[in-house]
């Protein structure tokens, strides 16, 4: 049987004294230790956040609004099995089904009136380059698909590329 070395610093050890965080961790613990009595949390994220669009407050909303998650998590709607079940919702129109979820090709210039910098990930050139605008002569040519073959000792596999 193989020993290895044990690591070092261990999961069994006080990593926060071993690392020098005793006083820090005291100073944001929930109680205080020579008082024992709780202590106020700050709002820490806000002053770490308000550098980022948006809004940084929730607004308060009304448990008792009969739309609200909190109501309906606390009562949900009865039904009475003895009723007739509600109707249905109306079927959806299929030409606007379709027309909401086909797909269109996204231009060379990207999606108009979208700001890319906006992103927090850093901007990669397209994948795919713009359609040619020249036409075959006859319809017979067309590319074809390069195979390579790849193997590696153990496991052969075929790859496109």
């Amino acid at each position: 049987m193989t020993e290895y070395p044990k690591p070092n610093p261990s999961g069994t050890q006080n990593l926060t004294k071993l690392f020098g965080l005793s006083d820090l961790a005291a100073s944001v613990a929930r109680f205080d230790p020579q008082t024992n009595q709780k202590r106020k949390l700050r709002k820490s994220y806000k002053n770490q956040i308000s550098d980022l669009p948006g809004k940084h407050v929730i607004p308060p909303g009304n448990p008792n609004n009969s739309e609200s998650l909190l109501q309906l998590a606390r009562q949900p709607p009865r039904i009475d099995p003895s009723q007739p079940p509600p109707p249905l919702q109306p079927p959806l129109d299929q030409d606007l089904l379709s027309r909401a979820l086909s797909l269109d090709r996204t231009p060379a210039t990207g999606i108009p009136d979208f700001d890319v910098s906006l992103l927090a990930t850093p901007s990669y050139p397209m994948a795919s380059s713009p359609p040619s605008t020249t036409a075959p002569s006859n319809g017979l040519e067309k590319k074809k698909k390069r195979k390579e073959e790849y193997t590696d000792s153990l496991n052969p596999k075929r790859f496109k590329k």
